[in-house]
């Protein structure tokens, strides 16, 4: 006799439909728990998983199929039943189900969401339809931090409205990503329904729902949005907006975080939120004998007794009960039941928000990037670009990361502390609040590629500060040094090449013993005011060229004890007044 629902796999004819027990759902993996039956009680189990299955439905609307990867297969037992048969077992998922399978670690910078979706779908081999309408803006920086590729996209669609479903044909099954009931197509064949529930009017010439539930709910009737940019003048962005949902009070829910940059991204944000607590405030619960039901799709009820309930509506859930008539015992009556779950089509879907975002616990530790040829990159506030360790797929240069902020020792404003990184310096990275997206540089790291200057571990009574010359040679650079070796005590500064100080007050020093300056070239000094030197002991100054003195005005000497004045050759003395010369005692010339 002709079969309601039969098997296609790799085995050929050697499987034959018993019973299916399966959900799928908008934004869910769907699965497919299958009894099958075999007159072969050796099938080659191993073969079977990773390969494709497909439950062939006949329904007088065309051919509806239930297909996915078998991600179980094993041989149960004797069917006591049908004699001769035996009796296997069987899960189908989709292939989106392998992303669970997996993960990973990895930074994605300057990406759309479906761009995203796109490399990893695409490297996954998984193949799917784009239908979302809407403009996604760019994330700076989006993290995949341990978590699997299928919790990454879910939590990355859920932030921004992404829903799914999946498209099944006889060989394979489609991933689909919508973000618009518009988008929605209608299900196979007549997407009229009509509901039946009399039970002594007969059964109708086609398929029906004969239980129909339709429930309101109390839900949020308020949400709050919050976030916080560095890079803004209005730095705390807060936006708000009544859900519309159904509630005896007024009720908040308030997301401090929310992962926005701008009032603009904002209002696309809260608009995603209204809209799934709206989502929220009706549904329909029914089940009948209708198999072409499929969660994506859409459908009009027709005959309801509540003539508001005769609209449209998006299939968000669908449950088959499916059971085929027996092979051997001459049972001719299968059993073919589904259920639904259902929205008013006029009400916008959105997937609830419910894949957490990992945590980043305790700081980890980058090396910083830039341009190739580059020594330091940053922008106007001292960020810097990094890669960190783990990240297998960064290309280590500008493009590693978004611009990361570095801690100071101060910040003000035009005033504080700053040392940018240079590329290839490695720093520790801790996380605000835990977010991967939100690293901040808190610290530097030597290492032996990058070791401590002065020589460690002998140098270590030494500490300070010594930078490098840029595009030059470890030999040049500043220093600001200190030595605590006990006797040998040192401050030690180096300039590399000009040194400026500006005093606005007072300058003193003590100096408790020798002093030695060295100027190989030229110095000059200007005093605007007076100038008193006191030397206690012998002075003495040799000048190896000419020297040249002007007194503008008077000029006082006073010598308490001897005076000798030797000149090798000429001496000339112009006097263009008076001279009055006093020699107490004698005076030799």
């Amino acid at each position: 006799m002709s079969r309601t629902i039969q098997i296609h796999s790799q085995f050929g004819d050697a499987l034959l439909f018993k019973e299916l027990h399966g959900v799928e759902g908008i934004s869910s993996l769907y699965q497919y728990d299958l009894l099958l039956s075999s007159k072969d009680a050796n099938l080659d189990i191993k073969s079977a998983i990773g390969s494709q299955l497909c439950v062939c439905i006949q329904t007088k609307e065309g051919e509806r199929h239930l297909q996915g990867v078998v991600t179980d297969f094993g041989y149960d037992r004797p069917d006591v039943d049908e004699q001769g048969y035996h009796i296997y077992s069987c899960t189908l998922r989709p292939n989106l189900w392998h992303l669970t399978q997996t993960q990973n670690s990895r930074v994605f910078v300057e990406k759309t969401v479906i761009e995203i979706a796109t490399t990893i779908l695409s490297e996954s081999g998984i193949e799917f339809d784009n239908k979302c309408q809407n403009q996604y803006r760019i994330y700076g920086q989006s993290t995949q931090y341990h978590e699997s590729n299928f919790d990454y996209l879910s939590r990355l669609f859920e932030q921004e409205g992404i829903y799914y479903y999946f498209t099944q044909t006889k060989d394979k099954n489609i991933l689909v990503l919508s973000d618009q009931n518009s988008q929605q197509d209608p299900i196979m064949g007549n997407s009229h329904l009509i509901y039946h529930a009399d039970v002594f009017a007969g059964a109708p010439d086609q398929a029906y729902l004969d239980t129909w539930q339709h429930k309101q709910h109390l839900n949020t009737t308020h949400v709050s949005l919050g976030d916080y940019n560095y890079q803004t003048k209005k730095s705390h962005l807060i936006t708000d907006t009544p859900t519309h949902g159904l509630s005896a009070q007024s009720t908040e829910r308030f997301e401090p975080y929310a992962q926005f940059k701008s009032l603009g991204e904002a209002n696309h944000y809260k608009q995603i939120h209204k809209e799934h607590y709206q989502a929220l405030t009706e549904e329909v619960i029914a089940t009948g004998n209708v198999l072409t039901l499929c969660a994506g799709h859409h459908f009009t009820l027709q005959r309801h007794p509540h003539q508001k309930a005769n609209i449209e509506y998006l299939i968000t859930e669908v449950g088959f009960a499916l059971k085929e008539a027996g092979y051997t015992t001459g049972d001719e009556s299968g059993s073919y039941r589904t259920s639904l779950k259902a929205i008013p089509f006029s009400l916008q879907y959105r997937p609830k928000k419910q894949t957490p975002k990992p945590q980043v616990v305790g700081t980890q530790a980058a090396i910083i990037t830039g341009p190739a040829g580059e020594e330091v990159y940053t922008n106007e506030y001292g960020d810097i670009k990094l890669q960190f360790h783990w990240d297998r797929y960064g290309p280590m240069n500008e493009k590693s990361s978004a611009w990361i902020r570095v801690i100071q020792a101060s910040a003000g404003v035009n005033f504080g502390s700053i040392n940018v990184p240079r590329i290839g310096e490695e720093v520790l990275v801790d996380f605000i609040n835990g977010d991967a997206d939100r690293p901040v540089v808190v610290g530097r790291l030597y290492n032996v590629q990058n070791p401590p200057p002065w020589g460690y571990p002998a140098a270590a009574k030494k500490s300070g500060i010594k930078s490098k010359s840029f595009n030059s040679p470890l030999e040049n650079f500043n220093e600001f040094m200190f030595d605590d070796t006990e006797g040998a005590e040192l401050v030690n500064f180096q300039a590399q090449k000009d040194l400026t100080s500006l005093i606005k007050n007072d300058e003193t020093r003590h100096i408790k013993n020798n002093r030695t300056t060295t100027v190989d070239v030229d110095e000059t000094v200007t005093v605007h005011g007076k100038r008193t030197e006191t030397v206690d002991k012998d002075e003495t100054i040799t000048i190896h060229q000419n020297r040249t003195e002007t007194v503008d005005k008077d000029e006082t000497i006073t010598i308490h004890q001897n005076r000798k004045e030797r000149v090798d050759l000429d001496e000339t003395i112009s006097i263009g007044g008076n001279r009055t010369e006093t020699v107490e005692g004698d005076e030799k010339i």
